[in-house]
């Protein structure tokens, strides 16, 4: 069986990774919480580049509490 990678050579070359959109879930519930640690574990950060959608000052303040380091930029539409 031929080997794909051969006849494109730059099929393992690095690719610009997808975005991928998370909804925060319910403000009063745990979506916060557990979409901000899955964000901030680098598995994640290594496969894509999370794009978090809700609250900026709950999602903030639930970081905070957290005492999770993770850089972000906030989009307004």
């Amino acid at each position: 069986m031929n080997d794909p990678r051969r006849d494109f050579p730059d099929a393992t070359a690095a690719r610009p990774k997808p975005r991928i959109g998370i909804t925060m879930g319910d403000p009063a519930g745990i979506g916060p919480e557990v979409v901000l640690k899955a964000a901030a574990e680098s598995e994640v950060g290594a496969a894509c580049i999370p794009i978090i959608i809700g609250d900026a000052q709950l999602l903030a303040h639930n970081a905070r509490t957290l005492d999770l380091q993770c850089g972000y930029k906030i989009v307004r539409r």
